[in-house]
């Protein structure tokens, strides 16, 4: 976390400012909206973080006023999925989305072929049926992510498009031979996957509709911090938008998202959140169902995409997910 400039009086007065101006906007845009708000009202999306610790998650729910349903962890192959904390989520109510990297604990890469060609008696099969008798005891609604971003540069010495395929088709199969009836499978890509023209397009990677339950992209507005373009979240989500038009019974989610900061433009962080706010209640947008911030974290480059950069970033963060749309459950 970059520390903060103590601001001028003129500065605070600034901030103050457009955080009134955005609780006004929202106000009006829902105002506006009434017939896509009753929309996602009665179909509202789960709002969330990963706030993957209980002090974590009771930090969050505390600037936001009220339980927030969804929460996303980080699993390396071969550790245990649902720790102490994992459970007492559960039972205070909460969703968990729970991704599992094809890593060990030791960063070694475990091959997608590996996982695929995997046979009864190995140790990798052994380990597939630990998670299925895992996720089974857990006896409630998961949502499981096997290796977010695969197509991303970080994942390439997995393997390639077909391999990752095979390896999920094989991971799920095992789970659906254990009996496991409480997860749902997820299916995350970066944003830049679903819009590239190389063979680590979406298109390579994708398990197909009989494997996965719900498509998620991890869409950043990296401005600021990187020297890229400013990019609203329409922008970002766009080509998974129209991607999910021709595979209409899959769920879309944003399962990490966020932006840095304008230090030109102080408050278009906070604009940028309530323009997102926004988004999701219209019509052509009815298929996303789960939106979970990236909160805590900085990057290698310094970017921030925390809703804490700023106090306008917090309080359009906070009114977001207190709108009936985000309530879900």
């Amino acid at each position: 976390m970059m520390s903060a400039r103590r601001p001028t009086r003129a500065r605070t007065s600034v901030v103050l400012t457009l955080i009134l101006l955005l609780a006004a906007g929202l106000a009006g845009t829902i105002g506006a909206q009434r017939s896509s708000q009753a929309a996602s009202a009665s179909h509202p999306i789960i709002f969330g973080s990963d706030s993957n610790t209980t002090a974590l998650l009771a930090t969050d729910e505390a600037i936001l006023g009220h339980k927030m349903v969804g929460v996303r962890i980080y699993r390396l192959w071969g550790e245990p999925i649902f720790n102490s904390a994992a459970i007492a989520m559960r039972n205070s109510g909460h969703v968990l989305f729970v991704s599992v990297k094809a890593q060990t604990s030791r960063r070694a890469y475990v091959k997608w072929a590996s996982i695929a060609a995997a046979q009864p008696g190995s140790a990798l099969y052994a380990q597939m049926v630990s998670m299925a008798a895992q996720l089974k005891a857990y006896r409630s609604l998961v949502y499981f992510i096997f290796n977010h971003e695969p197509e991303a540069r970080a994942s390439l010495p997995n393997g390639n498009g077909p391999q990752f395929v095979a390896a999920w088709r094989k991971l799920i199969t095992i789970f659906r031979q254990q009996h496991v009836t409480n997860a749902k499978y997820v299916a995350t890509f970066t944003d830049w996957g679903f819009s590239r023209r190389d063979n680590r397009n979406v298109a390579y990677y994708y398990p197909g509709d009989a494997y996965v339950d719900a498509v998620a992209e991890d869409p950043y507005n990296w401005a600021g911090c990187r020297g890229e373009s400013w990019k609203d979240l329409s922008t970002l989500v766009e080509s998974m938008r129209v991607w999910g038009l021709s595979h209409r019974s899959k769920q879309l989610m944003l399962m990490e998202w966020g932006s840095a900061e304008d230090p030109r433009v102080p408050g278009h962080k906070a604009q940028w959140i309530a323009r997102a706010a926004a988004l999701f209640q219209q019509p052509a947008y009815s298929q996303f169902t789960a939106l979970l911030y990236w909160t805590h974290h900085g990057t290698p480059e310094g970017c921030h995409f925390t809703f804490r950069s700023s106090a306008s970033a917090t309080a359009a963060w906070r009114a977001m997910g207190s709108l009936p749309a985000y309530r879900g459950v």
